[in-house]
């Protein structure tokens, strides 16, 4: 497989001569032989080192300078510049399974980091399919693209991945915890006991929990459970209903809350509190439910997960905040950042969730406080 670089593809169709250049001195200033502050040798000096061209010299200097590596200042030099201020993208793809507004937050939050170093990028939907998901892969790197953000088809992460971390491709992967590549990821354990606590202190006894059937919703129902147990409260098997994706296609059909609320409505004994994976889908159940006379949150609390709810329901929906522009922010940071150093070890950031109470589980009028 071809080594990765820090250089553009640009350099990768020369006869060498750029590449070379621009690399070593990437690796002498990332080995300190140039630290920040000092000067690189003159245009001439880097000619006669390297057996090149002043014209070679003067396009790896701009090209420095533009990355972020140098400063070109008049009658001074070229001075190194703190790695902090370095990044070797020049574009990076974005890979999410749809569109949704969660992952339109992740991409606007990472576009923000990476539009200001001056780094362009462009989003690939794969839709949870694994062959989709190669040829995007395989299209993107063939497109010179020098970096990824991942949301992966859970559980499948090509080894091909892994092959190109190792090379020193930047690559991190949103949403999930993957053990041998960077990530960025919500505490999906955490979010689940928020919900299950606050239905305690509500008062409620008899949950039920509808869940994406992957990692980031089997989690929460764990958290969910484990939540409720310590506080005496179970949670039934026949109260748990898992979503697989191929029958909960993004965008969903107009009437799918009204199958989420026939089904807990269908439970027995019927439940007093519901814990819905996304806001989207708590909006969509609580529609539903109100429109076949339920009282909500009187007979039935409704909490879901992103606190996006507010920005496209008309009604007030409990969410946990589970920090999706900070992942975003952190991911595109942590991607700049491995482009520096392609070497460096896979790092793990999780983010701590908040819990945003809401009517949808608190009347107006109570005097119950927010978490």
């Amino acid at each position: 497989m071809k080594k990765h670089s820090s250089c553009p593809p640009a350099f990768r169709h020369d006869d060498g001569t750029l590449s070379k250049l621009a690399s070593t001195l990437v690796f002498e200033m990332q080995s300190g032989i140039y630290p920040p502050g000092s000067l690189l040798p003159k245009e001439t000096e880097l000619a006669k080192t390297h057996g090149c061209g002043l014209v070679a010299v003067r396009k790896v200097c701009n090209w420095l300078a533009d990355r972020g590596y140098v400063k070109r200042i008049r009658r001074k030099g070229t001075v190194v510049l703190p790695m902090a201020n370095w990044h070797s993208m020049e574009k990076v793809a974005l890979f999410f399974p749809n569109n949704s507004p969660a992952y339109q937050m992740l991409s606007e939050a990472a576009g923000m980091v990476l539009s200001k170093v001056g780094c362009a990028y462009f989003k690939q939907l794969h839709e949870d399919e694994p062959e989709k998901f190669q040829e995007l892969l395989k299209a993107s790197l063939t497109a010179g693209v020098e970096g990824l953000l991942i949301a992966p088809p859970h559980p499948f992460v090509p080894g091909e991945l892994k092959q190109l971390t190792m090379e020193g491709f930047p690559i991190v992967v949103v949403g999930y915890q993957a053990p041998t590549i960077s990530s960025v990821f919500p505490d999906n354990l955490a979010t689940g006991q928020l919900v299950a606590e606050h239905f305690a202190n509500l008062g409620r006894k008899i949950p039920a929990m509808i869940y994406r059937n992957k990692l980031s919703g089997q989690l929460r129902l764990q958290g969910f459970r484990q939540g409720l147990e310590e506080r005496g409260i179970a949670l039934r098997d026949t109260h748990v209903l898992p979503l697989q994706h191929i029958d909960t296609p993004y965008p969903p059909p107009e009437d799918f809350g009204r199958g989420l609320a026939t089904w807990i409505l269908s439970l027995d004994p019927q439940p007093d509190c519901v814990f819905v994976f996304n806001d989207f889908y708590a909006g969509a159940a609580y529609y539903w439910l109100r429109r076949m006379g339920v009282e909500i949150p009187q007979r039935i609390a409704i909490a879901g997960v992103d606190n996006e709810g507010s920005h496209f329901l008309p009604f007030q929906i409990t969410s946990v905040e589970i920090g999706l522009m900070e992942i975003g922010h952190r991911a595109a940071e942590l991607l700049l950042e491995i482009s520096r150093r392609p070497a460096m070890s896979a790092v793990h950031i999780c983010i701590q969730p908040r819990l945003v109470v809401r009517s949808s589980t608190v009347e107006q009028n109570s005097s119950f406080q927010k978490s």
